[in-house]
Order: structure tokens, then C-alpha cells, then sequence
């Protein structure tokens, strides 16, 4: 029973270690595109938006 823990631990923790770096990783190439993407789809929205009315 305390071997098989033991594994289960040994096992599971590099697994959420990579679990979580990834999404560190996925979070942080996601966000830097998100922020140059709303301020260049903001300003041409803002210039389109600024003749109609």
C-alpha cells in the first residue's frame, strides 16, 4: 500500500509539474498576441467607427 503511494506520488507530481508549466507557457504566448491584437484591431474599430455617426 506504501509502495503503491509512493509511485502514485512519483508518477503524478512531474506530470502537474508539466501540467501547469504548459499552461504557464500557453498563457503567456496567448497573452502577449491578445495585447498587440486588441490594440491593433481597437484603433482601425475606433477610426471606422469615428466617421459613420
Amino acid at each position: 500500500m506504501i509502495e503503491q503511494l509512493g509511485l502514485i506520488f512519483i508518477t503524478l507530481i512531474p506530470i502537474g509539474l508539466v501540467v501547469l508549466f504548459s499552461i504557464c507557457l500557453l498563457r503567456s504566448f496567448k497573452m502577449a498576441p491578445r495585447s498587440e491584437n486588441e490594440k491593433h484591431y481597437q484603433d482601425p474599430m475606433t477610426k471606422s467607427r469615428k466617421p459613420f455617426p
